[in-house]
């Protein structure tokens, strides 16, 4: 598997053989499960593959990303949770407008499949809870602040709605976590963007309920957005 992350990586440790884990400069890290890229339904460690993570990426144990070739990468953000036992299928698609779904060629020289409709990479952005035991196939994309329920099936091609929370068989969206207001100014404000000193400097505004009082919400969260083209205006000078 190759691991592609953030410019300030400085190495990874392994815990107790359940878990390899990814740090940082900044003294930020992320966790993923050993063995967590499978070659196809042989249940073997894969030595191909690629997984492209950000910082502050946890994965539960028992979590698998099924493989059986480079066609497809699995594409993580930034500040993402996931439970136990979460399963991501990147490849595994059969021909479907040929005679046979069957991969006949798998039997050597001399047979023949139809052709293979491949997805486009698994993709996960930022800020995302996902429960235990949710299932993700090819070319699925969940967006920014979206929440996945415990067992959902998230289908091939399915991508989500920012901060939308999603559960069931096929997956669906049950609501969203914040009012629409609120979900604009978080978008616009895409704090995952910082640097870790500065969501430890505004960790208040981190635990804030953005629900309750949807007014003062929008308030902090523009000063923080205002904040920000401050800053960045002096480092440009």
């Amino acid at each position: 598997m190759n691991l592609i992350t953030e410019d300030d990586f400085i190495g990874i440790d392994n815990d107790r053989d359940k878990h390899s884990i990814i740090r940082y400069a900044d003294g930020s890290r992320s966790v993923i499960p050993r063995r967590f890229f499978i070659a196809n339904w042989l249940d073997t460690e894969a030595n191909f593959g690629s997984l492209h993570m950000g910082r502050a990426v946890t994965i539960g144990v028992g979590s698998t990303v099924k493989v059986d070739n480079d066609k497809q990468a699995l594409r993580m953000g930034r500040f993402i949770a996931m439970g136990e036992h979460i399963r991501f299928t990147l490849n595994g698609q059969h021909p479907m407008r040929s005679m046979s779904t069957f991969n006949l060629a798998c039997f050597g020289p001399g047979y023949k499949e139809g052709t293979v409709d491949h997805h486009p990479d698994m993709v996960f952005e930022n800020d995302i809870w996902v429960a235990d035991e949710a299932m993700f196939l090819g070319g699925c994309h969940i967006a920014n602040g979206s929440v996945i329920g415990a067992r959902a099936l998230v289908t091939g091609g399915f991508k989500t709605e920012p901060y939308g929370i999603y559960a069931g068989t096929p997956a669906r969206l049950i609501r969203f976590r914040v009012p629409e207001k609120v979900r604009e100014l978080l978008l616009e404000l895409a704090w995952w963007e910082q640097p870790m000193s500065w969501i430890k400097t505004h960790a208040d505004c981190f635990a804030m309920d953005l629900a309750q009082d949807v007014g003062r919400s929008c308030e902090m969260l523009t000063a923080l957005k205002s904040s920000l083209r401050v800053h960045s205006l002096k480092v440009a000078a």
